[in-house]
């Protein structure tokens, strides 16, 4: 009957009782399905990599829709995960914009879904947190000055003067990257952007 939705268990039916040679009017007879229909599993089954002649296992995506144009996925608990796992990969996906996780997840998910379901887990575009981006040799000093220093009282820190200054980046862009991040997620590595000594001037 066009137009009629048969299941996916009734369709590999079919498909079983056409590929062991079943009469055609006894496979309806039993299925349900009119002899065109079953015809076109068939054909479908086997466009899609089932062979019949190798006694193969029949998988759902032999017999079931194909996806409907137009259709957009709808955001399902496994898709939510699947937008949220493909965000926290690494710190490039961090900073995806919604249209590009959703060309990176699937073809007929929309921009709009994804950013729906990341504000909906918490999910906001922040700037990256920065820190200097550190060699075992700087980490040495920083850690020996600490520890230099670790003692001193306040009166000792009255005696420093702290100037103020300011950077000029070179080479990047400064002030408009974002990365999607849960609100306890600033410092997550993946969330941290590193400055490298060669990249900015610092003027005081």
């Amino acid at each position: 009957m066009p137009g009629k939705y048969y299941d996916i268990a009734t369709r590999a039916q079919a498909l079983t009782l056409k590929v062991i040679k079943c009469p055609d009017a006894e496979n309806t007879k039993i299925t349900g399905l009119p002899r065109s229909t079953i015809n076109s599993i068939h054909r479908t089954a086997r466009a899609r990599g089932y062979n019949p002649d190798a006694c193969q296992t029949i998988f759902n995506s032999y017999v079931e829709d194909a996806p409907k144009s137009g259709a957009p996925i709808k955001a399902t608990p496994e898709v939510e995960d699947a937008i949220i796992a493909a965000l926290s990969k690494n710190s490039t996906t961090r900073g995806l914009s919604c249209q590009r996780l959703a060309d990176l997840i699937a073809p007929k998910i929309s921009a709009r879904t994804v950013h729906r379901v990341l504000k909906r887990r918490g999910y906001r575009p922040y700037k990256p947190t920065t820190k200097p981006g550190l060699t075992a040799e700087n980490k040495l000093t920083r850690l020996k000055w600490c520890k230099d220093h670790v003692d001193w009282t306040l009166e000792d820190w009255k005696d420093v003067i702290w100037s103020d200054e300011t950077s000029v980046t070179m080479g990047s862009q400064r002030g408009r990257r974002r990365v999607w991040r849960l609100q306890s997620e600033a410092y997550l590595n993946h969330c941290v952007r590193r400055r490298w000594k060669g990249y900015k001037q610092f003027m005081f």
